[in-house]
This record gives structure tokens, C-alpha cells and sequence, in this order.
């Protein structure tokens, strides 16, 4: 399954789910309703790439629907209106914000590997 045919056919529950912790969920959950409620004259897979985005920008802080309207405005405004140009953006954009950690980690003398040893130490822990 691509990434394109997965964002089409999953729903914002499992993306919630699978991104975010259950106290975080419930905290979100009724924004993020609304917005897709909305639709915003955008195909799901675009909705669902938002959310992707979004909970990827804000990480463990929560977000509301204003919040998502805004990153919507964004998409809109570079042309971002199918599921393809959306994945197209975030890894864009993630691959740009990689290239920039990876840059201030150097510059503080900090190795590379470290973020990941963090990570799988709190998950032994």
C-alpha cells in the first residue's frame, strides 16, 4: 500500500491513535471533528496529511482546531490540493528539519546518534 492510498483510506481516529497518546486523544478529539466536518473543499487523504503534519509540528502539545484551519490555509496557499503534493510537502519539510537538528546538534558538539540513543533508553525505561 502507498502512502498516498493509505492517507485516502485511513480515518482521523486511527491517525490519533497511532500519534498520540490516549489523554492527548481526548483532549483533541472534538477539534479535530470539527475540522472534518468542514472539509474545506479537500480530498480526506489531504485532511488526514494535516493532521499528520500538524501533530508532527506540535509533537506531545496539543493543538486545536484553529490551529489546523491554519495549516490548511497553508497548504492552500503553496497549491497543496491533492494527497500526492501533500506527502510531497511533510517529507519535504521533514527532510529539511533533519538537515537542521542534525546541523545544530553538530554545532553543540552533540554526536548524531544521540537523539536515537535518548529515545530507545526512555523506551527501555
Amino acid at each position: 500500500m502507498t502512502k498516498a492510498q493509505m492517507l485516502n483510506e485511513i480515518d482521523y481516529q486511527t491517525i490519533l491513535k497511532m500519534m498520540l497518546p490516549p489523554d492527548a486523544i481526548n483532549q483533541v478529539k472534538h477539534d479535530v471533528e470539527v475540522f472534518y466536518q468542514r472539509r474545506h473543499n479537500l480530498p480526506i487523504g489531504v485532511l488526514n496529511a494535516i493532521l499528520v503534519k500538524t501533530i508532527k509540528a506540535t509533537g506531545q502539545n496539543l493543538f486545536n482546531e484553529a490551529y489546523l484551519r491554519k495549516v490548511t490555509e497553508t497548504f492552500k496557499a503553496e497549491n497543496i490540493k491533492t494527497v500526492n503534493t501533500a506527502i510531497e510537502h511533510i517529507e519535504r519539510n521533514h527532510d529539511h528539519t533533519r538537515a537542521l537538528d542534525r546541523k545544530q546538534r553538530a554545532s553543540a558538539g552533540e554526536p548524531d546518534w544521540m537523539n536515537d540513543y535518548i529515545k530507545d533508553l526512555a523506551l527501555q525505561g
